[in-house]
């Protein structure tokens, strides 16, 4: 009897190990499968929802009025410890400069409440983000033969930036908005217009506030309102029927582009109007803010066959036909947020499917549009933009999520 005891002492000993490896185990898995390769973009950024596991300086004016704390955005970063936000400048138009580098605002300290809020509201880390000025320093992450290249600047079509955005941050919005504006980033002549499309949002700072502030201080912006929720697709096509650059250059609302993103991609659509592109997409940390991004490590974009948005490594034969670094990528897929494309070439191919609802899937859609009517698509790796990359999606999908997911996958299969 003893040794029976024994025996199933000891089993049970084995089985308790086992189960306890088999949860460390999986614990571990899906930690990994929450890390992000240099260039991955998760469901905001254009991805099915099923793919969350994939994947003097202008400043902003605060939604605070405290005339009292206001500071320059130069000084903004020194005050780190202070609780709350500061107010900053609004922008300076006759302010040229560029910075180069990167700023660490760890030792920021934030009133555990308004830092709360931020993720609650935004799914990201706001309020450390209203510290950040919103022409702040960003690494270059491009390979110096991209910094040899010269372009026919003469030559390139103009770009309208459509931006899309429901309920964002003040202050991620403006940083995307001034990123693109900047001079040293973006080739005045070229760029058109910045075209904002509110798809309905509620928040105070949103209204009035932002048309004020780009009437006042953004001549090449235009605000457009949606009458009601109409999502990310339809949304798209409202600026896109309103532009008149070119190049629709389509970006999210949480993005900073850096030096050098524009005329990569305006100059591979100048040689070739088919040719559809996206720059390297780096990450911009939810939590710290701190642009990450790598100068060799790019993926293509693929699909699962239950039509899920990938990333993968590069084929072997892509690799063969490129014959320098900074050569376009050719991809078979593209995540959507962040893409270019000759305004008549979208039209060409017949622009979104407009019974598409709100957003998922339409990246594939597009995808396969562009490859079935002679289009290519591509990555220009001499172009580099960084994404805030989130967690969990803090808006709503006007019928559900899974609805409306699944029936864009569908018409997308059909």
């Amino acid at each position: 009897m003893r040794f029976w005891r024994f025996r199933r002492s000891w089993s049970s000993l084995l089985f308790g190990l086992a189960i306890a490896w088999l949860v460390c185990g999986a614990g571990y898995f899906l930690y990994l499968g929450t890390l992000k390769p240099a260039g991955a973009v998760n469901d905001d950024a254009g991805d099915s929802a099923k793919s969350k596991n994939v994947q003097g300086n202008p400043a902003i004016v605060s939604l605070d009025n405290d005339a009292d704390n206001v500071r320059d955005s130069r000084d903004v970063v020194q005050h780190h410890d202070v609780v709350g936000r500061p107010n900053v400048l609004p922008p300076d138009e006759n302010d040229k400069s560029e910075v180069v580098g990167d700023q660490d605002y760890s030792s920021v300290v934030l009133d555990p409440q308004r830092k709360q809020s931020g993720y609650d509201n935004y799914g990201f880390n706001e309020a450390l983000s209203e510290f950040i000025p919103v022409r702040r320093a960003v690494p270059d992450y491009r390979h110096n033969l991209c910094k040899r290249v010269k372009f026919p600047l003469a030559e390139l079509p103009t770009a309208t930036v459509i931006v899309i955005f429901h309920n964002e941050a003040w202050s991620v919005l403006l940083r995307t908005v001034d990123s693109v504006l900047n001079p040293h980033r973006s080739p005045p002549h070229l760029l058109k217009e910045i075209i904002l499309v509110d798809d309905f949002s509620d928040k105070v700072h949103l209204k009035e506030r932002l048309d004020t502030y780009v009437r006042d201080n953004l001549p090449k912006v235009k605000v457009l309102r949606n009458p009601a929720r109409q999502g990310l697709i339809r949304s798209r096509l409202n600026g896109a029927a309103k532009s008149t650059g070119d190049v629709l250059v389509f970006l999210d609302s949480h993005c900073e582009a850096t030096l050098g993103w524009l005329t990569p991609m305006l100059g591979r659509i100048h040689d070739s109007r088919s040719a559809v592109v996206t720059p390297v997409i780096d990450v911009i940390d939810m939590d710290t803010f701190k642009y990450q991004g790598s100068v060799s490590s790019i993926m293509v974009g693929t699909f699962s066959w239950d039509l899920v948005f990938r990333w993968v490594a590069i084929p072997d034969k892509e690799k063969k036909r490129r014959k320098s670094f900074i050569d376009e990528l050719r991809s078979p897929t593209m995540a959507g947020g962040l893409f270019a494309i000759d305004r008549s070439y979208f039209y060409e191919i017949g622009s979104y499917d407009e019974e598409m609802e709100v957003w998922g899937g339409e990246n594939l859609e597009m995808s396969f549009r562009i490859w079935q009517c002679g289009g290519t698509l591509e990555i220009m790796p001499c172009s580099h933009v960084g994404h805030i990359f989130r967690k969990r999606s803090p808006y709503t999908f006007p019928g559900g999520v899974d609805r409306v997911v699944t029936k864009n996958t569908v018409r997308m299969a059909e």
